[in-house]
């Protein structure tokens, strides 16, 4: 199992360092190691579960076959920039559903295997929905349940 390795006692030992610790978690790629230092995870301003769930045919590889495409099953929640958006959201509910479908439905199967894959979709969902919205931004997008069936 992996560890949380705590380097606090790294910066008092040479006098330098700030009092925050730093941390580092185990066996994380460059990409995850950046979403554990990004303020919106840490601290949105306000969390939007989107109530139901996407289920999204994915782009197929052979354009010839599009049965060969596979879906994706996921729930979304949207962390937000502030208290403000979350109004917006619910009068664009239909709007944010459709951006967050034609986002995905561009994606194949094996592009969202990978962490990195799921990452970039929830890229393009947060720059697609920034498009759209007027009065908040959303500052990221989280699955916290995703079934890929490629």
């Amino acid at each position: 199992m992996d560890l949380i390795n705590d380097k606090k006692e790294e910066e008092n030992s040479d006098g330098g360092g700030s009092n925050a610790p730093s941390v580092q978690v185990a066996n994380l790629s460059p990409e995850q190691q950046a979403l554990l230092q990004n303020e919106a995870y840490k601290n949105p301003a306000a969390i939007q579960p989107i109530e139901k769930d996407f289920v999204i045919n994915l782009k197929s590889p052979n354009p010839d076959n599009m049965r060969e495409g596979g879906f994706v099953k996921f729930k979304a929640t949207l962390l937000l920039g502030d208290k403000n958006t979350v109004k917006e959201i619910d009068a664009k509910v239909d709007v944010v559903r459709s951006v967050i479908t034609d986002a995905t439905s561009a994606f194949t199967g094996v592009e969202l295997q990978s962490a990195q894959g799921r990452q970039k979709l929830a890229n393009s969902i947060v720059s697609s929905l920034n498009s759209v919205l007027t009065d908040g931004k959303v500052a990221a997008i989280v699955f916290p349940d995703f079934v890929l069936q490629p």
